[in-house]
């Protein structure tokens, strides 16, 4: 399972290192496995209370049960999601410093352990089947709150270039004119990505650190800081649980399948 976790962590830092060169057809292939693994995560966990929604409270003989019990709809708007998390993880992972890669490594290990621990805590009370999906469904939420507020007090006590002294178009023409990347879409995504970045820290040394006064721009700031965190967080907690994820499994809760026959 460590592994599995720690090759996750690999290949999103080997795209770090080579997104520059990449064209168009190879970022493409390098989105396919981490919207597919990031939908295999939220299908998952959606399916589960799909499952009990509508075995507990629907009639089956009902035109709404028949409706929900298709696993079409959603599965379309799990991907649509997964596309979005995918993206902004590709487009946000090449501005990350060194400290935030290890925060990511760090990351690894406490997935690992708390896994462990929760579906050890989970396995008392529920079936076998299903404590491990549980697990991994509040694991992504505890996950996700607890390294967006590291994110986001680690990011204001490393070094970050001084915009103090320049407005924000200026800065946000200096980050930008730095971005080189071969695929031209994806290039575009990334300055605006890097044009929240770089808006995001120059509000913050405006205003939460230098005269300026402005409790409403001050906490925009902060929001952009915890917002940006909070999204990257969640698509980067699904991809690592997602990587735990057997496809198989979710394809029988797709087919209304019992899971009680398999396990983990």
């Amino acid at each position: 399972m460590l592994i599995r976790l720690f090759l996750t962590w690999l290949g999103l830092l080997g795209f770090y290192w080579v997104h520059v060169w990449l064209d168009c057809w190879l970022v493409i292939l390098a989105l396919l496995p981490i919207v597919g693994i990031i939908a295999i995560s939220m299908l998952e966990s959606a399916l589960v209370h799909r499952r009990a929604f509508i075995n507990t409270y629907l009639n089956p003989d009902n035109w709404l049960y028949r409706l929900l019990r298709g696993g079409f709809i959603m599965a379309t708007w799990q991907i649509i999601k997964a596309l979005f998390f995918g993206l902004f993880l590709l487009v946000e992972v090449i501005s990350w410093d060194f400290w935030v890669w290890l925060v990511l490594l760090i990351d690894v290990v406490f997935i690992f352990i708390a896994y462990r621990v929760i579906n050890n805590c989970l396995a008392i009370y529920f079936r076998p089947a299903y404590s491990t999906i549980i697990s991994r469904h509040y694991l992504v939420i505890i996950n996700t709150v607890l390294f967006s507020i590291i994110l986001t007090i680690v990011s204001f006590y490393t070094p970050h270039a001084d915009y103090r002294e320049i407005t924000w178009q200026l800065a946000v023409d200096y980050e930008t004119t730095k971005i080189q990347i071969a695929c031209d879409e994806f290039a575009t995504l990334a300055r605006l990505s890097v044009t929240k970045n770089t808006l995001s820290w120059w509000l913050a040394q405006h205003y939460l650190t230098g005269t300026n006064t402005s409790p409403q721009i001050a906490i925009g700031a902060w929001l952009l800081f915890l917002l940006s965190s909070t999204a990257f967080m969640w698509g980067y907690s699904r991809l690592l649980l997602g990587a735990l994820v057997s496809p198989s499994r979710v394809f029988d809760l797709l087919d209304n399948k019992s899971l009680d026959r398999s396990q983990e």
